[in-house]
Order: C-alpha cells, then structure tokens, then sequence
C-alpha cells in the first residue's frame, strides 16, 4: 500500500499481563503537529478501518479502545487487539519482538474523522 506523504505513523505497543496480551497504538508526542491531528485526550472520534466506521478513545499517550459503538461499556467488544493481530502478528504486540506501525491520519474535510491503516 503507497503510503501518503502527509501520513505519520505510530508504535503499536503492548498491554496486558501474560496470556493476556494485548495491542495498543502508542501515540508518540515528539512535536506538536502529531498532536495536533489528533483528537483531543478521552474523546471518541470516528475512525474508518479497512472501509468500516469505528469509533476509538484517544488518550493522552495512545489509542487503546476501538469499538462499533462509543461506549464506555465493557458489553461492547474493542476490536483494536483483533485488528492489530491481523495486521502485525503477535509477535508485532509483545515486547521485543518486530517493529509494527500504523499511520493514523485525519480524513480530508472531515478533521473530526480519521483513517488507520497498517504501514507496510
């Protein structure tokens, strides 16, 4: 997939206890303009993932929840450690393994929506 030149990428990182592992996307704050395209810190905003709607929570360091719905309810599934799986293998989550990243970029006229899709 051709990356686009204004794309950033972003670390995804590991979570959990073991056997528990899972994905996360570690938001690396290094300058401002990285920031500055993403949501504001415990907002959901909608992201579109391999031509679906999602809605994921951004904190201050990652984003963690990927969901179809935003709710902070735990009866609604994150989907963000399946689609990382998918896209980076286990060993792409766990601690000392490869380097995974993704690119997470506001969609174009619509600057409360993103797009997130694996760099490969």
């Amino acid at each position: 997939m051709e990356r686009r030149h204004r794309s950033h990428r972003y670390n995804v990182s590991y979570a959990g206890t073991k056997g528990h592992e899972r994905g996360m996307i570690f938001l690396d704050m290094s300058g401002t303009e990285k920031r500055d395209r993403l949501p504001p810190p415990f907002v959901w905003a909608k992201v579109h993932i391999e031509g679906e709607e999602y809605w994921g929570r951004f904190v201050k360091i990652a984003l963690n929840v990927v969901k179809k719905e935003p709710t902070e309810s735990r009866l609604v599934e994150n989907v963000l450690p399946s689609i990382l799986l998918d896209w980076c293998g286990r060993e792409g989550i766990l601690p000392g393994g490869k380097t995974c990243h993704v690119a997470i970029d506001p969609i174009e006229g619509k600057p409360e929506e993103f797009t997130l899709e694996p760099c490969r």
